[in-house]
């Protein structure tokens, strides 16, 4: 079987992409033997990528033809917004690795980075769901720095935020830990509890990101003062200045919100995650007070809309399936069992709740 090198534009669904398509990272945006589909030509294309090579049948080894028929109608192909994200987490980590040598945020290339994925999720919310399940432990600073930007963008849009106003807060969630990288690296990668200095010098990093993006005129004033106070909190326990109430601004909230949701559902170096469900429990009880309620709402219909025709886990151990997401009780929607066919109200069913999605 040999390859043919095709324009983009003319590939047909189900040919094979013969080798692995790469833009700027090491990684592959495209891997070999993908299946052509609307999706993945829109991927290259997003990518700039003009030609690609792809397998040619050879008419003298018919048995062939059958394999990669069989190959074809079997392999789960990765989703746009997957590879997207992936592409932008590569590339994270390169740039990271560039700011802790003592380089320049490139800040048009981070916004360009953290849009793509950006924009198929806001295309396919759908996404928002799975979207930690993508993270490892070993990358989490790379991941998280791309799902806080695209998740606080989400957010951004939910509540209302024009456009050109979403993508600037995708551009400041993608940053607003930048600043890490002007930390003492020995203290990031610590795999026992942080001593008090430790904490400090941590403390500081909203600071740095600030720094970084300070003289830039492609974010907004308003996006600076986001990425400096996301972890500042309402009731004046969040940091580097302690601001409370009307001085916390609600974009910095967005990120804020987004940047919790991910660090409590993601495996770190000296913390485990929590399913989404216990993520919301901790959000809505533990750390009531210390973010807009905008903010929280935004990220509970975000997940809550997602989860119609989803199966979930149950406290007792039954799954089933959510048939409809009652809004003044977004989390505790009705259910029916997969076991027995029986319908619950989760909301006046307050014996069982859910544990997390099943699948």
């Amino acid at each position: 079987m040999g390859t043919i090198q095709l324009p983009v534009e003319s590939l047909r669904a189900g040919q094979l992409i013969a080798e692995n398509v790469y833009s700027l990272s090491t990684s592959p945006i495209v891997p070999a033997n993908t299946s052509v589909t609307e999706e993945i030509k829109e991927v290259l294309l997003a990518f700039s990528i003009q030609k690609v090579h792809i397998l040619q049948n050879d008419s003298a080894v018919p048995e062939a033809k059958t394999e990669i028929g069989e190959l074809t109608a079997t392999r789960e192909e990765p989703s746009g917004f997957e590879l997207f994200y992936k592409e932008a987490v590569s590339q994270h980590k390169s740039e990271y690795f560039k700011w802790t040598a003592g380089s320049k945020v490139d800040l048009s290339k981070m916004r360009q980075l953290v849009l793509a994925p950006g924009d198929e999720l806001l295309k396919n919310r759908s996404t928002f769901l799975d979207i930690h399940r993508l993270s490892s432990e070993a990358d989490y600073i790379h991941h998280h720095a791309v799902a806080v930007g695209i998740i606080a963008g989400a957010l951004a849009q939910r509540i209302g935020f024009p456009k050109g106003q979403v993508q600037q807060v995708m551009t400041a969630g993608i940053l607003a830990d930048s600043g890490i990288a002007k930390i003492d690296q020995r203290i990031i990668k610590k795999r026992t509890a942080l001593n008090a200095a430790d904490s400090l010098a941590i403390r500081q990093h909203p600071v740095f990101s600030f720094q970084f993006v300070k003289e830039s005129p492609l974010l907004k004033p308003e996006m600076k003062l986001a990425i400096v106070q996301h972890h500042e909190r309402l009731d004046g326990s969040g940091y580097p200045q302690g601001e409370k109430t009307k001085k916390i601004s609600l974009s910095s909230q967005l990120i804020a919100v987004a940047d919790t949701y991910h660090a409590l559902v993601c495996d770190r170096t000296y913390k485990k995650a929590v399913t989404p469900f216990q993520a919301f429990e901790i959000l809505l009880n533990e750390e009531f007070g210390k973010f807009h309620a905008q903010a929280v709402d935004a990220l509970t219909g975000l997940f809550s809309d997602q989860l119609i025709g989803r199966k979930v886990r149950l406290t007792d151990g039954d799954c089933g399936e959510v048939l409809f997401i009652q809004p003044a009780s977004p989390l505790r929607p009705l259910i029916r069992k997969d076991a027995n066919g029986t319908i619950i109200n989760l909301d006046t069913d307050r014996s069982l709740s859910i544990t997390d999605i099943a699948d």
